[in-house]
């Protein structure tokens, strides 16, 4: 995957409220692809499904991984990452829920603010909307193979134990890095 040289990554997220499901994919210079994605047995707004899909694949970049991508920039104390989201509204909205400033609404649960504030002060985050990215909707179809619900698999004999609740993550390995310098 290639991103523009003043980043120094790149995270898709995406989300599908039909379908009940999230996903998200990062890369950073060096840096693994890592895919996450999750299904939800209640109905979300789409801007839940996202802000869940951001926080979470924010959360799992660590420190040390965001100290190793930014040692060889000069002027960078946070890495600058882009991030690609299908929805027209929701780059908008959190955008200005983020900086404090008025804008289109975030219709995201409370509970949801907080951590996603604290995620995104690490990193310097530019969103980008893009109407048709493949690779989000792949990931979206990848997340609806991989992710069965509780409902889909239980039965009066079976339940499913917390440690297979629905969530799937794939790391593939690979040295990948951005636009050649």
């Amino acid at each position: 995957m290639r991103w523009p040289e003043q980043f120094d990554g790149v995270v898709l997220i995406g989300a599908s409220r039909a379908k009940g499901v999230w996903a998200a994919q990062y890369q950073l210079t060096g840096i693994p692809v890592t895919r996450t994605g999750a299904r939800l047995n209640s109905s979300a707004t789409s801007h839940t499904l996202l802000t869940l899909a951001t926080t979470l694949a924010l959360q799992a970049i660590t420190t040390r991984m965001a100290a190793d991508v930014i040692t060889n920039r000069t002027g960078r104390n946070k890495p600058s990452l882009l991030v690609k989201t299908i929805d027209e509204t929701y780059a908008g909205a959190l955008t200005s829920s983020l900086q404090g400033q008025q804008g289109p609404p975030l219709r995201v649960i409370t509970s949801l603010y907080t951590p996603l504030a604290r995620v995104s002060k690490r990193f310097n985050l530019t969103f980008e909307t893009e109407q048709s990215n493949p690779a989000i909707f792949g990931l979206l179809q990848w997340v609806k193979r991989s992710v069965l619900l509780p409902a889909d698999v239980t039965t009066a004999d079976l339940t499913v134990p917390p440690s297979l609740m629905p969530m799937a993550v794939n790391s593939r390995g690979g040295r990948m890095t951005s636009t050649p310098r």
